[in-house]
């Protein structure tokens, strides 16, 4: 048997596995052996009385003899038989084996990566979004973005050479611009609550 398919290599390589053998064709005096037993047993037919149940348990115990004979001579062959096959199937499996191996050697090694590469891109975002929150001066109790960060991390948002991406860094800034606004709406409502308190004639604002 030949694969239809090359396997491509490297370097313009190929191979293509090739199986070679037939399968057994078994043979014997079968039809011998079976007009021998339908002789034989002929002489087991009729009805059993009470003078002949002995004698009929004496056949029965023959008759299984002889079925457990014939079943390990078939047992026996077919073992012999699929010693080729057994052997060939090995032969295979020590080569998918092999294929497998490599397989789940580079998926763990494109994981590793991916896995280095994302905690790089969340340390990066990390520290962008601080600078951003001090060039903003937004204070702490605003700085609420750092919980988004797991949302945003991503493979594509690391350029080949270990930065943020554009789109990366737009969209830390916009965290940092979410604290900042925050921050100026509560700054302006206390400052209009101010503003009333001391136009209500009160010594303090309220807040």
């Amino acid at each position: 048997m030949k694969d239809t398919e090359k396997s491509q290599g490297s370097e313009g390589k190929e191979i293509a596995l090739i199986l070679t053998g037939t399968l057994p064709e078994i043979s014997g005096n079968f039809d011998a052996c079976k007009a021998f037993y339908e002789a034989e047993l002929k002489r087991y037919e009729g009805v059993i009385d009470a003078e002949k149940v002995a004698e009929a348990k004496k056949d029965v115990a023959k008759l299984r003899a002889e079925l457990k004979r014939l079943d390990r001579i078939r047992i026996d062959e077919a073992t012999r038989l699929k010693a080729p096959i057994s052997a060939m199937e090995t032969k295979v499996k020590e080569l998918t084996g092999l294929i497998q191996k490599t397989a789940d050697g580079i998926l763990a090694q494109v994981k590793k990566f991916e896995d280095e590469t994302r905690e790089h891109c969340r340390v990066l975002m990390e520290v962008d979004l601080a600078r951003n929150y001090e060039t903003l001066e937004v204070r702490s109790e605003y700085q609420t973005g750092k919980g988004m960060i797991p949302g945003l991390v991503g493979l594509s948002c690391v350029t080949k050479s270990g930065f943020l991406t554009k789109s990366a860094r737009e969209s830390i800034e916009g965290l940092a611009q979410q604290g900042r606004i925050a921050q100026d709406r509560r700054d302006g409502r206390l400052v209009k609550l101010e503003a009333e308190s001391l136009k209500a004639g009160l010594a303090s604002a309220i807040n």
